[in-house]
């Protein structure tokens, strides 16, 4: 017995010794030669596309598309039978939500349902990506990714919260879809415009927003650089390279170096003031608003400009008075905690030093040291502030690029950056710049050829390298999530991380296929998107068959349509849509989604504060505009009906709705017009009494927008079948 006790304690030490041990032999950074060389052979990411050919399936009936008969593949070989194919009330409104992220109107949905040509889908599928509605939606998807905001974040000082042009990027992005951009263009374009020998004032050079939106973190220059670094290997390559900042990544081949020749390219450039950002177009407004605009910002600019010469002269008076204290000061001759004057000394110490010469203080060195500090200030009298004359000089600057944000007179302009000195980069050991490791070059992530930049800093061939065709990763990144915008599931179901830690793809060939024809097709995001919605699979109607459940709850084999439910934008859109409020203007400066009156733009045109955003957007699952989101989260909690029911603007909509039937006399007539406008359909029988019984016989104009209100708040409303 007693035997037996201690070998049982013996068990249970060897049990968590392996649990303290075994994370810790877990963690072993697998950044090895072999480990990489293994990774290239092994890891399915890595692996060049291949052109899968489709399998062969017994019931090639249902193959509409090659995409059907890798999905039905997998199907027959688990005896499961794809949904029937859905109604077509249901096709118009998936579709239209899908590719434009409004619903149709009833007229719409009953010419779908009437036309009997063989081509009515077809037709429908190409009216919907040609309409500037296709652009303003999936143009969301991507803000996502490139964390798009207004604002920079928190700072101080009185700085400028506000980006005065991140909009442009919006609309750049917005563009960019709707004309069909080649997806490797809209990338190299992101990431290097300024390289690409484009035209001076070229639309283009917006695409540049993708290093400039992101969070400013107080200015921290390697924060912001690890934040660009993120953006392009996460939201783009789905892979967390971010992660070897301060070590070799504990999961992937991603060693330090890796992320320290990319900060190395990411980090030679210079983001200049709004005022000397190129102009891309001619401002919104007419001639009486270009020319306030000019006027005021004539006057903006002068308290500018007589700020900094008050802080001229108030420098030039301080060198005269004290240059005697500041070179002693410099020279060491006296104690700083003892001394008063901090303005000036750092200036007067390095004009000394640069002299050269033991003595500064007789008159010709004295001379020419105050000379230099002079002119100095005179250049750069920034250089020279207190904190004082700095707040205010952030609150004068704040309000030049307030007017440039607010006044329609206002041209637009991209938020570029330009190249610098090329950062020569090394390995900063646990993330401290001060303790320097290893020199590294300037190169692209080693398990992907690691081929080293030589052109400046590279930052063009960084673009060119990510957007490229043999890059195994981008193509499948972007199929993977144009697939799972469309059937709300994706092929790899960690679609922001495609390393070990990341989901297997459920349908590898599927995936691979479809990475292969965004290729063919000169990458082009239409054609990808026509492909899958014309495809069986996407067409299949969301039906619950319980064996199939059972045996895969999670739909991984795609048997089914999965149920979706509308991001905030496209439900806040839906409602001006129904309502006939909907403001189809493109394009232009953000506005306030959430201040009465209430803007009837669509809510990508929204304004995104980063660092307050609002609550509402928070409950809806809105994307964290501070860092890269390749998908949303879908969650279901009471704010989310507490909004449908009590906000004014939600309110708003439904009044709006009832008057667009408030000339039907009888109550019938009516409410059957109600479901027409809100569900695009016919109510039931068991609608019909339940409306009339609500209602009453003679119902008021309150109990009419009551009723409308509740049908806006329904499940039907926000979720797609």
């Amino acid at each position: 017995m007693f035997e037996r006790m201690i070998k049982i304690r013996g068990l249970l030490g060897l049990v968590l010794l392996a649990s303290v041990v075994a994370p810790s032999l877990a963690l072993t950074p697998p950044n090895k030669p072999e480990d990489m060389e293994r990774a290239k052979r092994e890891h399915w990411s890595y692996q060049p596309i291949a052109d899968p050919t489709p399998p062969q399936v017994k019931h090639a009936d249902h193959v509409a598309d090659p995409i059907d008969a890798f999905v039905l593949a997998r199907l027959e070989k688990a005896n499961i039978e794809p949904a029937p194919t859905a109604d077509r009330r249901t096709l118009i409104r998936r579709l239209s939500f899908d590719l434009t992220g409004l619903p149709p109107t009833y007229d719409q949905v009953q010419a779908f349902v009437n036309d009997k040509s063989p081509d009515a889908y077809a037709k429908l599928v190409d009216r919907l990506l040609a309409s500037p509605q296709y652009g303003e939606h999936w143009a969301r998807h991507w803000l996502d990714v490139a964390r798009y905001a207004d604002t920079i974040g928190y700072d101080g000082g009185g700085r400028m919260r506000k980006f005065p042009f991140a909009w442009t990027y919006r609309d750049y992005v917005i563009r960019s879809f709707n004309d069909d951009k080649p997806y490797n263009r809209f990338i190299t374009e992101q990431i290097a415009a300024d390289r690409m020998g484009l035209p001076e004032g070229d639309p283009a050079l917006a695409g540049l927003g993708l290093l400039t939106v992101g969070r400013q973190f107080l200015g921290k220059i390697n924060s912001i650089t690890d934040d660009r670094i993120d953006v392009i290997t996460r939201g783009i390559m789905a892979q967390t390279v971010a992660c070897a900042r301060c070590h070799d990544h504990k999961y992937d081949v991603i060693p330090t170096t890796d992320y320290y020749a990319l900060y190395g390219v990411l980090r030679s450039v210079d983001v200049p003031e709004p005022m000397d950002m190129p102009v891309i177009g001619k401002p919104m407004g007419n001639d009486k608003q270009q020319a306030s605009y000019q006027a005021e910002l004539a006057k903006r600019t002068k308290a500018v400009e007589d700020h900094l010469q008050k802080v001229r002269d108030a420098v030039s008076k301080e060198i005269t008075e004290r240059a005697d204290d500041y070179l002693k000061l410099a020279a060491g001759k006296v104690d700083m905690i003892d001394h008063i004057w901090r303005r000036l000394a750092s200036h007067f110490k390095r004009a000394w030093q640069r002299a050269g010469k033991p003595d500064p203080t007789t008159p010709e060195r004295k001379a020419d040291i105050i000379k230099y500090v002079s002119e100095l200030s005179q250049e750069s009298p920034e250089l020279f502030f207190n904190q004082g004359e700095r707040n205010e000089n952030n609150r004068l600057k704040g309000r030049v690029a307030a007017l440039q944000l607010e006044s329609p007179g206002a041209p637009p302009r991209a938020m570029v950056v330009t190249a610098s000195k090329p950062f020569d980069p090394y390995v900063f050991i646990r993330g401290n710049q001060g303790a320097r490791g290893d020199h590294v070059d300037r190169r692209f992530l080693t398990v992907l050829g690691g081929q080293k930049f030589t052109e400046g800093a590279g930052r063009l061939e960084l673009a060119r390298a990510v957007a490229s065709d043999k890059n195994p990763l981008t193509a499948r990144v972007w199929a993977n999530r144009v697939w799972m915008h469309l059937l709300g599931e994706a092929l790899v179901r960690t679609p922001g991380d495609f390393g070990n830690r990341g989901e297997q793809p459920t349908h590898p060939l599927l995936l691979d296929h479809l990475a292969t024809q965004l290729i063919k097709s000169g990458w082009s995001t239409k054609q990808l998107i026509r492909r899958i919605v014309m495809s069986s699979t996407y067409r299949q109607a969301n039906v619950i068959n319980d064996d199939y459940a059972q045996r895969d709850p999670e739909n991984r084999l795609i048997w089914r349509a999965n149920r979706k439910r509308l991001m905030f934008e496209a439900t806040r859109d839906a409602l001006l849509s129904v309502a006939g409020r909907l403001d189809a203007s493109l394009y232009g400066r953000p506005v306030d989604l959430f201040k009465s009156p209430y803007s009837t733009r669509r809510a990508v045109y929204g304004f995104i504060d980063r660092q307050d955003l609002p609550q509402t957007l928070r409950a809806f699952d809105f994307a964290n505009p501070d860092q890269s989101t390749p998908e949303r989260a879908v969650t279901t909690v009471p704010q989310q009906a507490l909004f449908m029911m009590n906000s004014p603007f939600v309110i708003e909509q439904a009044q709006a709705v009832t008057k667009h039937t408030e000339a039907i006399a009888d109550p019938g007539q009516r409410l059957v017009a109600l479901y027409h406008r809100v569900y695009q359909r016919d109510p039931s029988a068991s609608e019909m009494d339940l409306g009339r019984h609500y209602l009453g016989d003679k119902p008021s104009d309150d109990a009419w927008a009551r009723y409308a209100q509740a049908l806006l708040l329904s499940n039907e409303f926000v979720f797609v079948d």
